[in-house]
């Protein structure tokens, strides 16, 4: 789907992380908030349609078996991704182009390769700036940048993929099971949307290739936790560990751009990946600590409360 977007086929990976900030964040979280089920699954497939590293969020509306949400996505994806190509392009050329994409990103992306026409930005693990896992217990085995492999070995890869597999059982089941076994749905409340939006940092980790512009995409998940730490805490008064995660997620990138000296030694031996794992963790311990967030069921429960302050206020100044 990218091709058809103007200007994003090289190094357009900043532009495409607003994008996607913008499509899988704002207007989703907008919609489960009012309990729109069907349109935040609509514009998760549009992410999704853009980059594949956010298909990972569909792993919470199916475990909630959220089949409305799920039906969103579905349709979303079988339009960007096969109705519009097929209409642009014809079959042929898409098929061809599928083909290509599947070759050449995400089969070389999984394995590893040092050649190639993506080698250089994408798939050689030594050739681009990435923060996963796989990288950097690759560059931790292999310190000397000039004997570095461009391949990451088999275990190192099985490494990677089980740490991230175990990263999501781990969200997953501390969100909890909910609903019948057969069906469920994806509450609109805080707390719901602060579980799924857990699951973007995970998302960074779990690609072999992990920019550390990445994280921008986490901006959402951050103003959530902030509504949580407002919630529970007054002015000022904010624990010294939420301070210190924030710091450090802030710290790490600051010093991994630098890019000269030591400072190298700090991007290349993960300090960006254990950040966003700092993020990731916390997240989770403010959301199973959120009892004190008012839930948001939908837009009559908002013109209600709205309502009622204005007839609280005209009570209180006698008008």
């Amino acid at each position: 789907m990218t091709c058809l977007i103007p200007g994003t086929r090289h190094r357009q990976i900043p532009l495409l992380t607003v994008r996607e900030l913008f499509f899988h964040s704002i207007p989703g979280i907008a919609a489960i908030l009012k309990g729109r089920r069907l349109r935040a699954g609509l514009w998760l497939s549009a992410a999704v349609s853009i980059k594949v590293i956010p298909a990972l969020l569909l792993a919470f509306p199916l475990w909630r078996r959220d089949w409305r949400m799920l039906f969103g996505s579905a349709v979303g994806l079988m339009t960007c991704l096969i109705v519009v190509p097929v209409i642009v392009f014809g079959p042929a050329k898409t098929t061809t182009m599928y083909s290509s994409f599947y070759h050449h990103i995400i089969i070389a992306g999984i394995r590893g390769s040092k050649i190639g026409r993506c080698a250089r930005e994408l798939t050689a693990i030594t050739t681009t700036d990435s923060n996963s896992p796989m990288v950097i217990i690759h560059n931790i085995m292999h310190p000397n940048r000039n004997t570095r492999p461009k391949v990451a070995s088999p275990i190192v890869r099985g490494i990677h993929w089980v740490i991230a597999f175990l990263m999501l059982a781990l969200s997953l089941v501390l969100s909890g099971w909910r609903g019948r076994w057969y069906s469920g749905r994806v509450e609109a409340t805080i707390s719901e949307v602060a579980f799924m939006c857990a699951l973007i940092p995970l998302m960074f980790i779990t690609t072999p290739v992990f920019h550390p512009h990445y994280v921008s995409m986490a901006l959402p998940l951050v103003m959530i936790i902030l509504v949580i730490l407002w919630e529970r805490y007054p002015y000022g008064q904010t624990p010294f560990t939420w301070r210190f995660v924030f710091g450090f997620v802030t710290v790490s990138h600051i010093l991994t751009a630098i890019d000269m000296g030591p400072f190298l030694y700090l991007r290349e031996f993960g300090l960006v990946l254990f950040s966003t794992v700092t993020l990731w963790l916390g997240s989770l311990r403010a959301i199973k600590q959120i009892a004190l967030v008012p839930n948001i069921s939908g837009t009559e429960n908002l013109e209600a409360g709205s309502k009622k302050y204005r007839k609280d206020r005209v009570y209180s100044t006698g008008r």
